[in-house]
């Protein structure tokens, strides 16, 4: 399973700004926006960025 956590960025959802947020992703899929850090994962750095869905 290729999975990894985005740390840093801002994030935006379509419709408004969540601030900065972690975003879970697995195989490709976004599992969770904020909530708690996951652990155990790949962590990319996306400090300065902006994370939104298309």
């Amino acid at each position: 399973m290729n999975e990894f956590v985005i740390v840093g960025a801002k994030v935006f959802d379509g419709e408004k700004n969540l601030g900065q947020v972690d975003v879970h992703v697995a195989d490709g899929v976004i599992v969770s926006v904020g909530g708690p850090r996951v652990t155990g994962v790949e962590v990319v750095d996306a400090t300065g960025a902006t994370c939104c869905r298309a």
